[in-house]
């Protein structure tokens, strides 16, 4: 049986497609099977996919029409593949030819294993930074909660369980790398390989991660800009962690008692922030006792309950108190160590 599947959603490709199929053919693991599905292209990225496919049976078209997305291409190639593990390419990256064989030797017992991604522009040239870089804090073996603030796994560097592959990941707004992430994190682990390398390229046609290519600096302790927009981000956020939270609620990759804890904390989140009944003032000032009672048993490490509990407590008090102002401080000096 073939050992992992990977996945290649493809649209208006033409231009970088070939070297990237030919640095995934040309990989020291070799039992893999690529399977390309195309959203509609109209530039030839169907003539060379075809055109690589008949070289390599390895390579499989599967047939398409319309534009669907990334996201409904992606489910359809989950839903054909034969192997136990899954990887995603993204049509315009570059692979290091041990990629696979490093995440495949890496991964263990765990969930899900990722390896690191090098930022290059269109014409191949390095920035000279890693993409982790750009979203702080660093990674660290043991964390689970951190991950609910901090999505540090990219679909094109990951290999993971097709278990953990599943339809509900795609379903909501989220990222859906960063679901899948989650649940390896709260369930069987994450493990990562520096050395497992992916050229990521940031080019004008990129659907993401494009504001990358930017120097990563730390932001201004306090601006004008972050004052008009600390409502809008701090409701942003709570609608991003009750997100999450609610997909974890019902992720059958964790056990029963993970999930009665997470379920938990979605609750006290939805009576604080949304419920529209007299005791929402109550509940409200609560929910950090009530949060700490039911995730901090989950918590990979100290550190990790920590940076959590940080960003947390900022989701919880009003706007520019000296108590959150404090909490910037640390929460800056945390993710920008100087």
């Amino acid at each position: 049986m073939t050992r992992i599947s990977i996945l290649l959603p493809t649209y208006n490709g033409a231009q970088f497609l070939e070297e990237q199929i030919n640095s995934i053919t040309a990989q020291s693991f070799a039992d893999w099977e690529l399977l390309i599905c195309d959203d509609g292209s109209n530039d030839g990225t169907m003539s060379i996919a075809t055109g690589l496919a008949a070289r390599d049976d390895r390579i499989i078209i599967l047939p398409s029409e319309g534009n669907m997305g990334q996201r409904r291409r992606l489910q359809q190639l989950a839903h054909v593949a034969r192997a136990d593990l899954i990887a995603v390419s993204d049509q315009d990256d570059i692979w290091a030819s041990d990629k696979l064989e490093k995440l495949v030797n890496g991964l263990g017992e765990a969930d899900l294993c990722f390896g690191s991604s090098w930022l290059i522009d269109g014409n191949g040239v390095e920035f000279g930074r890693e993409l982790s870089a750009s979203l702080p804090p660093p990674y660290r073996a043991r964390d689970r909660l951190t991950w609910i603030f901090r999505p540090l796994v990219s679909a094109h560097g990951m290999l993971v369980r097709r278990r953990l592959f599943g339809g509900s990941a795609f379903t909501r707004a989220l990222a859906f790398d960063w679901l899948i992430s989650l649940e390896a994190a709260f369930g069987g682990g994450i493990v990562y390989i520096p050395t497992a390398q992916t050229r990521h390229r940031l080019h004008d046609t990129n659907q993401s991660n494009g504001w990358f290519a930017n120097e990563p600096r730390a932001p201004r302790f306090i601006s004008r800009t972050a004052v008009q927009t600390l409502s809008r981000n701090v409701e942003r956020e709570r609608l991003f962690v009750t997100g999450i939270l609610e997909h974890l609620t019902f992720a059958e990759s964790l056990d029963v008692q993970t999930r009665q804890r997470v379920k938990a904390a979605h609750q006290a989140c939805l009576d604080a922030w949304y419920a529209n009944w007299a005791g929402g003032y109550s509940a409200t000032r609560t929910l950090p006792d009530r949060i700490e009672q039911h995730l901090k048993p989950l918590a990979g490490s100290d550190g990790d309950w920590q940076y959590f509990k940080l960003r947390f407590d900022q989701l919880c008090m009003p706007l520019l108190t000296p108590s959150r102002l404090s909490i910037r401080r640390r929460r800056q000096a945390l993710e920008w160590p100087r």
